[in-house]
């Protein structure tokens, strides 16, 4: 019996853990659009995994502090870098870290709640790398709406009607917190965010829209002014790298700024903003970031360079692969680094780059991989649900071995980037299609974008798979019905040819073993044709199953074996079960096709997709959908479920090379495996 080891390939640092991505860090460029590394899982064994990453601070490009929701502080001196240059302690354990600043290299400050309630525990530490012992704490009965220190001999806390400070915050127990400042008339109102560019220059914001100045901050009531700058919002950040420039940011999606901030209402201006945008930090007065709000994060990084242009300026950067994106943090315009809520930190290395420039060779912002074919084992090429393309001549040969090129970003005219299915006939010529009914072609696949060409063929239909038996035929299939063909693939949107083979509410997906014979799958139909390009009268339907719910993509190895995915009703079960189609006749009807449910513990439902590889007439793998467990069998035409085994791997998409002995498995976080066959 064949028996398929899946290896943990050295081109992902965490390949077997599933929240790693592929890349290293790399400059990759693109038109309003940041290319972030990978997310990488910093916290590691023996502490927890996967916790909230909510606060994160770099005082440098040498360094970076994070703090999680569970006690851990987290520290870089190569952030960077992969997995190995992040080091955990456990400073406050059980406890959550709801804020940290770091304002030098050998000064950090991080607040800890003791069990998610107040009051405060204030952690101060001068080596901030140095491990636990290194931290001292101070247990103080303080309310926090925020903290700045701008040096270890001050730092202001603001709260409810009141402004704390310290003289002396770095002495532990032996510190002194006073309130030195408070309004009784604003007792209620809560200050919800300070910055101090220096001992000599504070400002303060509040959910009234007030901002408050001062350049003795420990003078008491008196030195402190307080102007109504935003009366019809909250102020939720405030953030001033200069004297001579504030931004803050209301909860309604505006940006208020000054070049003078103690100069009164008159200077002060506002802007719009992107909407629930929270954790503003400000290099300068000509470079911002944020991240989107809970209410609204899908994992998003917002930059601009240029504060006081409106909402229009600021560009979003999709941080692929991270969870919601909590917090910000940019030493220089040469890198940021972001914290999200499963315990990853990402980070760019040029945050405010907008061309169009590629000249990158390693992988960035890989997203779920959506499709994937490897026609030898000298060439993979993969698509994701991000628009990019990710080759490599050498599969198993590390990440420096995969490159990306991003194909969908100055082609895109709609919200569904997603490259659905790859087909490469040779080394010489691949083909793809997306989820807007375009199709995409390069001669020298691994050529960077630069090499990829597009068609508009099918609207803005989603076209879902590919089959090119030979560079001269690609046969497609899209989501409503129709079948799309070329005998000259690269030739542009003329060389295609649409037939409507089915219902237009019919997800087809397409198979070429050979030029001269093709089978599209649908609901619950098997379609076959000899003369796949030939229109719509040249198919017809072979096989249907009345129990099935949907008939997904499929793989033909040879004309006298062809495997399905899907999903089907069987016995008395009400909901319907992923499911495997197969035939050593595929043309002879439904009577010669095996409907088969695999072994129990199959993971992800069918939701649909999945796809299906055999190398070999005798050796098959299948997965049934994003994330998914893959199944192997050694008998794949045959009718008996024990045949398929769990291969002790999940993917969204499978793919080995003829006649070969290596699969690779890409999953939903971007994360690539390579699989050998023994026995």
């Amino acid at each position: 019996m064949i028996r398929f080891r899946v290896i943990c390939s050295a081109m992902a640092a965490l390949a077997c853990t599933p929240l790693a991505l592929l890349g290293p860090a790399a400059s990759a460029r693109t038109n309003h659009t940041l290319h972030w590394t990978a997310p990488v899982l910093v916290e590691h064994a023996p502490f927890a995994t996967g916790h909230l990453v909510d606060s994160v601070s770099c005082p440098s490009l040498s360094l970076c502090v994070a703090a999680d929701d569970v006690g851990n502080i987290l520290t870089s001196t190569d952030p960077a870098s992969k997995r190995a240059a992040w080091k955990a302690a456990a400073i406050s354990p059980g406890n959550n870290f709801d804020f940290l600043t770091c304002r030098t290299t050998r000064f950090c400050v991080a607040l800890a709640t003791v069990q998610g309630r107040a009051p405060l525990r204030i952690y101060t530490s001068v080596n901030p790398t140095g491990g636990r012992r290194a931290w001292t704490v101070a247990r103080t009965r303080l309310f926090l709406g925020g903290i700045a220190c701008p040096s270890t001999k001050l730092c202001v806390v603001v709260g409810k009607g009141a402004i704390t400070t310290s003289t002396n915050p770095t002495a532990g127990p032996r510190s002194v917190w006073k309130v030195t400042a408070r309004w009784p008339q604003l007792s209620s109102t809560e200050i919800t965010g300070v910055s101090c560019v220096s001992t000599k220059f504070c400002v303060a914001v509040d959910a009234a829209g007030n901002v408050y100045t001062s350049t003795n901050p420990t003078g008491g009531r008196s030195a402190w002014t307080i102007t109504t700058i935003d009366n019809t919002a909250p102020i939720e950040d405030v953030s001033c790298p200069s004297v001579s420039f504030c931004a803050a940011l209301d909860e309604l999606g505006k940006l208020d700024y000054s070049t003078d901030p103690a100069g009164g209402a008159s200077a002060w201006h506002q802007v719009t903003a992107p909407a629930l945008t929270v954790g503003l930090t400000c290099l300068s007065a000509t470079f911002c970031a944020a991240v989107t709000s809970a209410e609204a994060s899908t994992g998003e990084v917002l930059t601009t360079t240029s504060p006081a242009g409106g909402s229009a300026a600021w560009h979003v950067s999709k941080t692929d692969g991270a969870r919601q994106v909590t917090s910000v943090s940019c030493p220089s315009i040469h890198l940021c680094v972001a914290g999200d809520n499963h315990g990853n930190v990402l980070s760019s290395d040029d945050p405010a780059d907008r061309t169009s420039t590629w000249r990158t060779r390693s992988i960035t912002g890989v997203s779920g991989i959506t499709s994937l074919d490897c026609p030898s084992v000298a060439l993979c090429v993969a698509g994701d649900n991000a628009g990019n393309v990710i080759t490599s001549t050498k599969p198993g040969g590390g990440t420096t071995a995969w490159h990306l090129a991003h194909i969908e970003g100055a082609f895109s005219h709609g919200p569904l980037p997603t490259i659905d299915g790859i087909s490469c006939p040779a080394s010489g010529l691949c083909v793809a299609v997306d989820g807007q009914g375009d199709v995409f072609w390069a001669t020298n696949p691994t050529g960077g974008t630069s090499a990829w060409s597009r068609a508009s063929i099918d609207g803005v239909t989603t076209i879902d798979s590919i089959a090119c038996p030979t560079t001269s035929l690609c046969v497609a299939a899209d989501s409503a019905g129709n079948i799309l063909s070329s005998r000259n693939p690269a030739g542009g949107a003329s060389a295609w040819h649409v037939a409507r083979i089915s219902t237009s509410d019919d997800v087809l997906y397409v198979t070429c073993p050979t030029a001269s014979l093709c089978l599209a799958s649908g609901n619950q139909t098997i379609f076959t044709s000899t003369r796949p390009a030939g229109g719509a009268s040249a198919w017809h339907s072979s096989a249907r199953f009345a129990n099935a719910t949907a008939i997904g993509p499929l793989t033909c190895p040879s004309t006298s074996l062809c495997v399905a995915v899907g999903k089907a009703v069987f016995g008395m079960e009400a909901a319907a079960s992923p499911a495997i189609f197969s035939a050593r006749h595929p043309t002879g009807g439904t009577g010669r096709w095996n409907l088969i449910s695999p072994t129990p513990g199959f993971g992800s439902q069918f939701l649909p997709g999945g796809t299906v590889a055999c190398p070999t007439a005798k050796f098959c793998l299948a997965e049934f959908g994003p994330d998914s467990e893959v199944f192997a069998s050694s008998d794949p035409g045959g009718s008996n479920a024990a045949a398929w085994q769990n291969a002790g791997v999940s993917a969204a998409a499978v793919s080995c090379p003829r006649q070969s002995s290596v699969c690779v498995a890409g999953n939903d976080f971007g994360q690539v495996r390579v699989g050998t066959l023994n026995g």
